[in-house]
């Protein structure tokens, strides 16, 4: 069986050719450590620290699964997990708009996904769509089952193929939700009061323009 084959291509591709998608996307990763360092470190102050950074630790793990599964091949698929990492994010922005609300996360009574998203006034309410009709359920939509066939000879892909140009796109998404949520990872910083959460901005602000530069060259 070959079923790593289309991973190790891949990792191959990202310590080479591609290696400077991988610096970008693992440098968001090591900053976003970072930022729940700092979360964990002030933990004992505020409930606010405590619940926004285990939320950024639980975002973490959703952005890594989607690595993991872009590097096999599987970027629909990896749908099913972009969907709660939006999610993550968009809890993110609710309590720092209201920091109030975080007693809801500690009596385990937060409001569901989507009125969250109506309250922060989300923007992701498009994609939510999308990914809810072809990749968080299972679907037989064109966009849940075309790459599973060859039209040409109508054999099944059982193995998803390494393409490079499908890879650096997925890529780039991925490195997009990162720095979206490390943004808002230090919005909610400053809101609970650290003081060098605004020099932290600026230098994330400026990696993200530098990798969004990069990601978008032809």
């Amino acid at each position: 069986m070959t079923i790593w084959a289309t991973r190790r291509k891949s990792e191959d591709a990202i310590a080479n050719q591609l290696s400077a998608y991988r610096e970008y996307v693992e440098g968001a990763f090591a900053r976003l450590d970072d930022v729940i360092q700092r979360f964990e470190r002030r933990q004992s102050e505020l409930p606010f620290f405590r619940v926004c950074g285990i939320t950024l630790v639980k975002a973490r793990n959703y952005a890594l699964a989607l690595y993991s599964l872009i590097l096999d091949g599987l970027g629909q698929e990896a749908g099913a997990v972009l969907r709660p990492l939006v999610e993550a994010y968009e809890v993110l922005v609710y309590f720092r708009l209201d920091p109030g609300k975080i007693s809801e996360a500690v009596d385990r009574q937060l409001p569901p996904a989507g009125e969250i998203a109506r309250i922060i006034s989300g923007r992701f309410q498009d994609l939510r769509k999308y990914l809810n009709e072809n990749a968080s359920h299972f679907s037989f939509s064109p966009h849940s089952m075309t790459h599973l066939v060859d039209f040409r000879t109508l054999s099944w892909n059982v193995e998803q193929p390494y393409m490079e140009d499908t890879l650096k796109t997925n890529l780039g998404v991925l490195f997009g939700m990162l720095a979206i949520v490390l943004i808002e990872g230090v919005n909610c910083l400053s809101v609970g009061g650290d003081t060098s959460a605004r020099q932290l901005a600026d230098e994330i602000e400026a990696f993200r323009d530098q990798g969004i530069s990069f990601l978008q060259e032809p």
